[in-house]
C-alpha cells in the first residue's frame, strides 16, 4: 500500500517571513549577488565586532571561475576574518515554531577556503529571538576546522518549550585567520535524520530543488519522480542521507516522488508541489 503526502513549497524569493516551519531547507540558491546580505527570507546577521578595518560580516557567495565555494551548486555563506581581533559574527535562521520534548535535527556543512589554510571556529547556538542576546550555550561548536573540504554536522536539539526558536551560527575564529564557509541548512522533526518513520518519505521543494532526507535504510534504493499525468521526469539512486536534484527544468505543478527498493521496506511516495 502506497501513502502519499502533499506539501505546497513556495520559493525562497518570494515575501520574506519571519517564520518557517519544520521540515525546512535551504542551500542559500536563488539570491542575488556576490559578497552581500541577500539571504534568503528570514536569514539575518549581527556584527558585534569593534575594530573596524579588516571587518566583514556573513555574506553570501557564489563560485568563481577559479573557486567551488558552494557545497551544492553554486552559493553558499561565509565570513571573512577580521584583520585585528577574533569575529564574533552571528548569522540567524528563520523563526521555527517547535514543540516542547520534540527531539529536532539539524544539519549542515561547513569548510575552510579550500587552498588558504586557516584555522575556522563556528558554534551553533538557539534562541527565543535573533539576537546574540537570546542565544544559549552552544548546541554544536568547532574550534578547529581545518578541512578545504565540506564536512557536515547533524545536532540533536530538543525543545525545551513550545514556541518559536531562532538558530545562530557564531563565527568567533581568531584574528587574520582566513576565509569560513557554510552550505545547506536543514531543520527536521525526527529524533535523527536517520530515524524518520518507515511510512514517510520526506521530500520536498526547496526553490527549484528537490530536496529529500531518506531513512537510513533506503540507501542503495531507487527515487523516481513523475509529474501529475504519470510521465517519468527523473530517477536516481539514493546514495546519502540527504539528496539535492534539480528540477529547474520541470514546469510548475504536482509531482510524486517515489522511493522503492528491497532495502527501502517497500515502497514509500511523496508529492511535493513546484511554485514559481
Amino acid at each position: 500500500m502506497r501513502t502519499l503526502y502533499t506539501i505546497i513549497a513556495l520559493s525562497l524569493c518570494a515575501a520574506s517571513f519571519a517564520q518557517e516551519t519544520v521540515p525546512y531547507a535551504t542551500s542559500f540558491e536563488g539570491v542575488e549577488g556576490n559578497l552581500n546580505e541577500n539571504f534568503p527570507a528570514g536569514w539575518t546577521a549581527e556584527d558585534l565586532n569593534t575594530a573596524g578595518l579588516g571587518n566583514q560580516g556573513w555574506q553570501i557567495i557564489k563560485n568563481s571561475n577559479t573557486q567551488q565555494n558552494a557545497h551544492t551548486d553554486s552559493t553558499a555563506v561565509h565570513m571573512f576574518d577580521n584583520a585585528n581581533e577574533a569575529n564574533n559574527d552571528w548569522l540567524y535562521t528563520p523563526g521555527f515554531q517547535v514543540q516542547m520534548g520534540v527531539a529536532y535535527s539539524l544539519s549542515f556543512w561547513y569548510s575552510r577556503a579550500a587552498g588558504f589554510p586557516s584555522t575556522e571556529k563556528l558554534a551553533l547556538h538557539a534562541g527565543a529571538t535573533a539576537a546574540s542576546s537570546a542565544m544559549g550555550p552552544a548546541l554544536w561548536q568547532n574550534t578547529n576546522i581545518t578541512n578545504g573540504a565540506y564536512q557536515q554536522a547533524v545536532v540533536s536539539w530538543t525543545a525545551p518549550s513550545t514556541s518559536v526558536y531562532h538558530f545562530g551560527f557564531r563565527s568567533f575564529s581568531a584574528a587574520f585567520e582566513f576565509i569560513l564557509l557554510m552550505d545547506d541548512f536543514a531543520i527536521d522533526g525526527s529524533s535523527g535524520i536517520g530515524e524518520i518513520p518507515a511510512t514517510e518519505l520526506n521530500a520536498w521543494m526547496i526553490g527549484d530543488d528537490l530536496v529529500i532526507l531518506p531513512k537510513a535504510d533506503a540507501i542503495g534504493a531507487n527515487a523516481h519522480v513523475v509529474d501529475a499525468a504519470g510521465a517519468s521526469v527523473a530517477r536516481f539512486r539514493i546514495t546519502s542521507l540527504r539528496e539535492v536534484h534539480s528540477m529547474a527544468s520541470c514546469a510548475e505543478g504536482l509531482y510524486t516522488v517515489v522511493l522503492e527498493g528491497a532495502q527501502a521496506q517497500g515502497a514509500r511516495s511523496k508529492r511535493v508541489a513546484i511554485v514559481r
